[in-house]
């Protein structure tokens, strides 16, 4: 039955069995996880985050064993937190009207810049990815999320 619960966590509810593009089912993932915490007070959306991180290192560890693969593709709960970092950066998700419908612009192209973030590994993202075990895997990804809330500040404030 552990097992089953760090698959669970570990792969993103399942999402990270996906044969085509898991880390982009991580990422989109992440975008609804932090859309539904956007109606949370601040500070219990940083709470979560700090939450999901501290249980992403471990579970991510437990995972690479299960799977006896460094940073599986399967494991995609370190792109929920990426994600989660970057959308603390916005106040709300920045809903716009698009041919009639309500998008979450701003949490959208957080989720974005998280993404190219992840894919480029600027520095230290590339020397943390070496960690051992969940550390590697999850810090990495909080370092394009810090990446991505940096540059969404900035795009904010001049905009």
């Amino acid at each position: 039955m552990k097992n089953f619960w760090v698959k669970f966590l570990a792969t993103g509810f399942g999402g990270g069995y996906s044969p085509i593009f898991p880390g982009a089912v991580g990422t989109i993932l992440g975008f609804g996880v932090a859309l539904l915490f956007s109606i949370l007070p601040y500070y219990l959306r940083v709470i979560l985050a700090i939450i999901f991180t501290i249980v992403a290192i471990p579970v991510s560890s437990r995972a690479e064993n299960f799977f006896q693969e460094k940073d599986c593709s399967k494991i995609i709960i370190d792109e929920i937190v990426g994600v989660l970092i970057a959308s603390l950066s916005l106040v709300n998700p920045g809903w716009v009207l698009i041919k009639g419908i309500k998008f979450p612009l701003l949490l959208f192209g957080a989720m974005l810049l998280f993404g190219l973030f992840d894919a480029l590994k600027p520095f230290p993202a590339n020397i943390i990815q070496k960690l051992p075990g969940g550390w590697g895997v999850v810090l990495d990804d909080v370092v394009a999320g810090i990446y991505a809330a940096a540059v969404m500040i900035l795009i904010l404030k001049f905009l």
